[in-house]
């Protein structure tokens, strides 16, 4: 897909110096929060629903609780406090690695309410919470004439974990990768100090998480540098299904784009199983940014191969996420 999701924005994994079973969330960090953060236990009727659950069981971390910060301030204060539990901060739980796994019995510093989005327009900054996702933020830009690089799957967090695993997705021909269009972040560090960090302030902490931002802090606020929007925001989204059997003729395709590829063109190729037909499959999908006259040539390099089901839709960019990868909305239109 075209983000590599790093939802999960983590501080060093802190050793454990106590037992989990010993942490009373409630009386060590509420006398110490604003009367807007909240305190969740595993053992709530809600938590499920209250908390950010992760997209998969996959070396899943566990938790003892979940602690949803109002405030920088509580932000600050939580990592003060949590000096001992190890603990994650979680945006939109899309994040997935090996190290997650080993995380046991810490406390889920849970980003839910940092979710407001801003736009300035006129100086074209866009302005993020920390658990911000891709589908927040289509329609607003969509709205007022933008749009900034993302990925095209919508529950991923967008400006904060998408972008410090750089961020790949369609755009990135025009506007590079999400992450070269990060303009400042507000950052709470290992010490539980806030500072916003940019080309300008902390310079070297804003190179540091260009690279390996999950590992410097956690991120509540991010400002992105936003442009206006291609092709009045309408997009061409075509999705092709193959056979295995059409597995060199698809990657010859996809071979023919090593020495040009419009920078309004995006390509993606995934690998799945029919278990129906107990067959593996190959899925293309093709977003181009403008209109099917320019995209014709290089839609037709895939046309020629004997597919299985395509579909073509011609949409607006907050649309796209339903239509890509023969989405929801492109079901009933497969042909």
């Amino acid at each position: 897909m075209f983000s590599r999701t790093t939802t999960i924005f983590a501080l060093p994994f802190l050793s454990a110096m106590v037992s989990a079973s010993q942490v009373n969330l409630n009386a060590l960090f509420k006398p110490h929060l604003s009367s807007g953060a909240r305190i969740i236990l595993p053992s709530s009727q809600n938590y499920t629903t209250q908390a950010i659950q992760r997209w998969t069981v996959w070396e899943e971390p566990t938790y003892i609780g979940a602690i949803q910060p109002a405030t920088e301030e509580d932000v600050e204060q939580i990592v003060k406090i949590a000096a001992k539990p190890p603990f994650l901060a979680t945006g939109a739980g899309h994040g997935f690695g090996l190290g997650f796994g080993q995380v046991q019995n810490a406390i889920d510093i849970d980003l839910s309410q940092f979710k407001s989005v801003a736009i300035d327009a006129e100086n074209n900054i866009l302005t993020v919470g920390g658990s911000v996702t891709f589908s927040d933020i289509f329609q607003p830009l969509y709205d007022v004439g933008k749009e900034v690089p993302t990925g095209n799957i919508p529950c991923i967090g967008i400006m904060v974990g998408a972008t410090l695993g750089a961020g790949v997705g369609p755009l990135q021909g025009l506007h590079g990768f999400i992450i070269d269009s990060l303009h400042s972040v507000r950052l709470t560090t290992a010490s539980g100090d806030t500072v916003t960090v940019s080309k300008t302030e902390n310079p070297d902490l804003f190179w540091a998480i260009r690279g390996a931002g999950a590992n410097f802090g956690i991120i509540t606020w991010a400002n992105y540098t936003t442009y206006d929007s291609t092709n009045g925001g309408q997009v061409i989204n075509a999705d092709f299904l193959y056979a295995a059997s059409a597995n060199t003729s698809v990657f010859e395709a996809l071979a023919s784009f090593d020495e040009y590829i419009p920078s309004e063109l995006g390509l993606s190729v995934e690998m799945s199983f029919n278990q129906t037909s107990k067959e593996a499959i190959l899925v293309v999908n093709f977003i181009f940014f403008g209109n099917q006259t320019e995209a014709q040539p290089y839609l037709d390099r895939f046309n020629s191969i004997d597919y299985l089901f395509t579909d073509l839709q011609y949409v607006s960019w907050p649309e796209l996420d339903g239509f890509s990868d023969f989405g929801p909305m492109a079901l009933p239109a497969l042909k």
